[in-house]
C-alpha cells in the first residue's frame, strides 16, 4: 500500500470558469460525480503547478481560440499572451454511486465591501469570467502529488452569477436582460377553490336502439 502523507492547503487565483461546485456533475464517461472549476492563469503560475503536480498537469490554450471556447473575453491581464493556461480542479461527489456526506461538499464564498462573507454555493452559480481564490488540497504518496478541490472564494465585484437562458422564462417572448424566480405564496397558492371532480356518467348501450345517423 503507497504510504501517505498529511494534507497541506494550497490556494490558487485566476479567472473563473466552467464551474460545477454548487452541483456536482458526471465525471467523464463515468456514472459517478464530481465537483470540479477550471482556473485560467498566466504561463508563469501554470509552470509552478505543473512542477508541483506532474500528474495534474494546466491544459493549455490559444489565446485567439479563448472567446470561441468559453464565450467571454480574454482576461484583461492576460491580453497580449499568446497562450493561456486552464487547472482544473475536482472533487468526489459520489462514492459507488452513493452520495459523499455532505460535510464534503466544496463551499462557495463570497466576500462583500464592509468585510462580510456569505456561503452561497447552493443558492448561485458561478459564471465564465469570475474571478477570485480556490482552495486546495496537497497529499503525496508513492504515487505523486496530487490536489483536490477544497472552497471558492470572490469579493462580491469579481462574482459573475450565472443565469440560465434555456427555454423557461417565457423564452417565446423574446430574450430578457435576466430572469428571476420568486418564492410560492401559500395565499396566493390558495386563492382559487378546488373544482369539485366532475360526476362519473356511465355510458348507456343504445345499441340495439335506432338512432338517427351521424352527419360525420
Amino acid at each position: 500500500m503507497a504510504a501517505k502523507e498529511k494534507s497541506k492547503l494550497g490556494v490558487i487565483e485566476g479567472t473563473l470558469v466552467y464551474a460545477k461546485v454548487g452541483q456536482p456533475d458526471n465525471k467523464y464517461q463515468s456514472t459517478e460525480k464530481e465537483w470540479s472549476i477550471e482556473v485560467i492563469v498566466s504561463e508563469e503560475i501554470a509552470d509552478e503547478w505543473d512542477e508541483q503536480f506532474k500528474k495534474q498537469p494546466s491544459k493549455k490554450i490559444k489565446a485567439s481560440d479563448f472567446s470561441a471556447k468559453y464565450k467571454i473575453d480574454l482576461p484583461e491581464h492576460l491580453k497580449g499572451e499568446k497562450s493561456v493556461y486552464g487547472i482544473k480542479l475536482k472533487r468526489q461527489a459520489t462514492n459507488d454511486g452513493e452520495p459523499v456526506d455532505e460535510s464534503f461538499r466544496p463551499k462557495i464564498y463570497i466576500d462583500d465591501a464592509d468585510g462580510n462573507r456569505t456561503e452561497c454555493g447552493q443558492s448561485r452559480l458561478i459564471a465564465n469570467g469570475s474571478f477570485g481564490k480556490v482552495s486546495y488540497f496537497i497529499s503525496t504518496n508513492d504515487f505523486g502529488t496530487f490536489s483536490r478541490l477544497q472552497n471558492v472564494l470572490m469579493k462580491e465585484e469579481d462574482f459573475i452569477e450565472y443565469e440560465s437562458k434555456s427555454s423557461g422564462g417565457g423564452a417565446e417572448f423574446g430574450e430578457a436582460k435576466s430572469v428571476k424566480y420568486e418564492e410560492p405564496k401559500e395565499s396566493v397558492m390558495k386563492t382559487r377553490a378546488e373544482k369539485p371532480a366532475p360526476k362519473k356518467v356511465v355510458e348507456q348501450d343504445d345499441s340495439n336502439e335506432e338512432t338517427e345517423p351521424s352527419p360525420f
